[in-house]
């Protein structure tokens, strides 16, 4: 019989899954001898940075990118992540890494819980020790505002210790498709007489949103009905580095609210900058459809085999084979996974 498209989604998590499993197994070995070192700086200090924020257990997804569209291109590609919690979700105090009292007390799947944090630990030193391009942040992944402070802490290390000199900070996720080559090519071409102190920021821009006050997106915090306008996250977004260095130069005064991208106008409107808003709906999609020649960045929940797809039908790549940029390192881990 045919089988149903959820069935064909569960053979290809279970995939990943054993291929996670195996990468994890291996690292442990290794893991013991490692400590850990600070990423590697930019490659192209004064181009195009891009940081993809990835969650800790996506170890896959980021070799995935590494090996598909991150190697089309000479621009260093960062990933961006929370640093562990010990205590299970369920016994969580409001959305952070603190326990709650009246939750359940420590049990065994408290501990099946911490051993697949450690794990998960020794992986990501194993991942840097080989390639360098991990910033953990030092609030946990669990904490309700990892995001928003996860974004000011990425941008803060990007102009301040790996790229002072970028002009153009991209910023993604682990499950997007992003056609670097040609969106480097766009920035060079739509950009060049640009002044580079200009704060930029280029994506599907919301205009006028509103404010929600109750339900899972509420910003009690913020006062105002509407919105000012805001990057759509799940599209991929671009930043000049004025917006960046903003960023970085009022790190302690800005204020962690619902979501990243509406923090980031937020920020920006209340310290009345200037920034010079640029729509592209057709470049930054959040359809999921990679197959879209002219779309520049894709989200936003594409998994390991799909980038792979997405990788081998981008005629903007100029080649239909993954180009093993990691070929060295990469094979510690393929050998013992196939």
């Amino acid at each position: 019989r045919m089988r149903s498209c959820y069935e064909q989604m569960d053979e290809v998590i279970t995939h990943e899954v054993n291929i996670v499993r195996t990468m994890l197994n291996l690292a442990q070995e290794k893991a013991a001898n490692l400590t850990w070192v600070e990423a590697k700086p930019a490659t192209n200090n004064d181009g195009v940075v891009v940081i993809v924020t990835s969650e800790r257990s996506n170890f896959l997804a980021r070799q995935t990118i590494r090996d598909t569209w991150a190697a089309t291109s000479n621009s260093s590609v960062f990933f961006f992540m929370g640093s562990e919690c010990d205590i299970p979700h369920y016994s969580r105090k409001n959305e952070k890494c603190i326990r709650d009292e009246d939750a359940s007390r420590w049990s065994s799947d408290d501990e099946s819980y911490v051993h697949g944090n450690n794990k998960t630990a020794n992986g990501i030193l194993y991942e840097q020790s080989l390639y360098r391009d991990l910033y953990v942040s030092d609030l946990p992944e669990a904490h309700k505002e990892a995001e928003a402070y996860g974004m000011k802490a990425a941008y803060k290390w990007i102009v301040e210790r790996a790229a002072p000199k970028a002009r153009w900070i991209v910023r993604a996720s682990d499950q997007m498709y992003v056609r670097l080559r040609a969106l480097e090519e766009m920035l060079a071409t739509n950009f060049s007489s640009i002044d580079g102190d200009q704060p930029i920021i280029i994506g599907e821009i919301v205009n006028r949103s509103e404010v929600w006050k109750e339900g899972p997106w509420a910003d009690p915090d913020y006062a105002a009905d509407f919105y000012p306008p805001w990057p759509k996250g799940s599209c991929g977004q671009v930043v000049s580095r004025p917006v960046a260095s903003f960023v970085a130069q009022h790190f302690d005064k800005l204020y962690h609210y619902q979501g990243s991208d509406t923090s980031l106008a937020i920020w920006l409107d209340d310290f009345n900058v200037t920034v010079d808003f640029r729509n592209d709906m057709n470049g930054f999609k959040n359809d999921n459809d990679c197959f879209q020649q002219e779309a520049l960045m894709v989200g936003y929940e594409l998994m390991a085999d799909k980038l792979r797809e997405c990788f081998d039908n981008d005629v903007s790549t100029g080649t239909t084979v993954a180009p093993n940029k990691s070929a060295e390192q990469f094979v510690l881990f393929n050998d013992d996974i196939m």
